[in-house]
């Protein structure tokens, strides 16, 4: 025991000396450290809602992948450093940055972060005249991306990834039903193939009410599809001043409401959370869901029983609506801050990532359709993907739905009103219980601020 204890002991007091000599050479500054130590001439704070380490998620790994060889290729010594927020805290967390007037240099975005907001407060940095100058950059980008971009005419963010909200369905279910896709452009087709599909004892449509997000894919484009972007534009606009007690949103909820009336959607919808209909679909067991394209990475997994199976359509069109050939948009883009003290470096960042290459990376490992065009075709590994694409590059006109809905109180009441529909409440009752809400909201915020309500 004691022989042990000397050299534990030697030993701890020769590594002791080393690292005594280390910290000493690198106090001195005599060291020959790496030149990947240097401290870098311009560093960059990112702001993503992905953490390194902990998500699974394929675009988080895109992101990092892109983010160390960028920093690793470029020769002006930038670094692009990640500050990471949590998912559920990540739109709340800019929103609170940008009132301090406090963004980082460029920031991810996601739907529900109100560039709208941010892009006429001044905070963003307008990228309109960097595109014009660079048309070669411009033109790589699809028909569509940059929907959610524009604000007054002018560009606040950098498309990386797009995705829209369509109707999946099942080609095998809809043979043995002897239903064709084509049939499903007008609302008419939509509820004929329902029927179709019930009398041959399958469930035609799969929602999920549980909580009331998983039906807003489908609200959004009822309401979209009778009063047209018009009517989108005029929620963003009036604010929480916006009636919901119109035409539009009433018609949009009777005619889901009879979709459960009439036994086209499945059982236990309100036990339903919004990823198990995307289950539910994934395993045969409905025809049809209504859903965004970033569920290809769950319908066409290698366990789906549905992969090879599922075809893409744009939402039906509403005889006497307003809105009937465009499609709702979303983009995972790049934003600059205006307060940024290295736009050129930023640049040449966002073009980085929306390369040739990186968005064939972009394609091959998320799943989703990449921005800009990629050096190869998108479908060569998830040939679905390829099919989405081409339903973008056949649209006239793109709408988005990011941040229409003023804030999260009014986004929290909204979906409640649709959960309630699809639980069996009148359409009228369940948004004029919506217009009360919003109502004494306001008057509480008055009262609190000490105006008379």
């Amino acid at each position: 025991m004691k022989s042990r204890k000397v050299v534990v002991s030697v030993t701890a007091v020769f590594v002791a000396a080393i690292l005594l000599a280390v910290i000493f050479t690198q106090a001195c500054g005599t060291g020959t450290a790496d030149e990947s130590e240097k401290a870098p001439e311009v560093e960059l704070q990112f702001a993503m809602c992905y953490e390194r380490w902990s998500s699974e998620d394929m675009v988080a790994e895109f992101l990092y992948k892109r983010m160390d060889h960028f920093n690793e290729a470029n020769e002006q010594g930038v670094l692009i450093r990640a500050v990471t927020y949590s998912d559920h805290q990540y739109a709340d967390k800019l929103n609170a940055l940008a009132a301090a007037n406090q963004l980082p240099d460029l920031f991810w975005t996601i739907p529900g972060v109100p560039l709208n907001q941010m892009a006429r407060e001044g905070l963003l940095a307008d990228l309109t005249s960097y595109l014009e100058e660079d048309a070669v950059w411009k033109e790589s980008f699809r028909p569509g991306a940059f929907a959610v971009s524009e604000v007054d005419g002018h560009i606040w963010s950098i498309p990386v990834l797009m995705d829209f909200c369509c109707l999946f369905y099942n080609t095998e279910l809809f043979e043995r039903a002897g239903i064709s896709a084509e049939e499903l452009t007008t609302w008419e087709g939509f509820l004929k193939a329902c029927e179709s599909l019930r009398q041959n004892n399958i469930t035609p449509l799969v929602a999920a009410a549980k909580d009331g997000s998983g039906l807003m894919p489908m609200a959004h484009s009822l309401v979209q599809r009778l009063g047209g972007a018009q009517q989108l534009s005029s929620m963003l606009e009036q604010g929480a001043q916006f009636d919901f007690m119109q035409e539009d949103f009433l018609v949009a909820g009777t005619m889901f409401y009879e979709l459960i009336e009439r036994g086209y959607v499945n059982e236990n919808l309100g036990r339903t959370a919004e990823e198990m209909e995307k289950v539910r679909f994934v395993q045969g067991k409905a025809a049809m869901l209504v859903a965004d394209t970033t569920s290809l990475g769950s319908i066409y997994r290698d366990d789906s029983i549905v992969r090879d199976k599922v075809g893409l359509l744009p939402f039906p069109q509403v005889e006497g609506g307003e809105g009937q050939e465009e499609l709702w948009v979303h983009t995972n883009s790049l934003s600059m801050s205006a307060a940024c003290e290295h736009p050129d470096a930023v640049l040449d960042f966002f073009r980085w990532m929306t390369s040739a290459d990186a968005q064939q990376e972009a394609a091959d490992w998320t799943g989703q359709i990449p921005a800009a065009q990629p050096e190869e075709d998108i479908g060569k590994y998830l040939p679905e993907l390829r099919m989405a694409a081409d339903l973008l590059e056949q649209t006239p006109r793109f709408f988005s739905w990011d941040g229409i809905l003023p804030d999260e109180d009014t986004t929290d009441f909204y979906e409640t009103a649709w959960k309630q529909i699809a639980l069996g409440k009148a359409p009228e009752q369940a948004f004029s219980e919506l217009q009360e809400q919003l109502v004494a909201r306001r008057q509480m915020q008055q009262e609190a601020q000490g105006f008379e309500p």
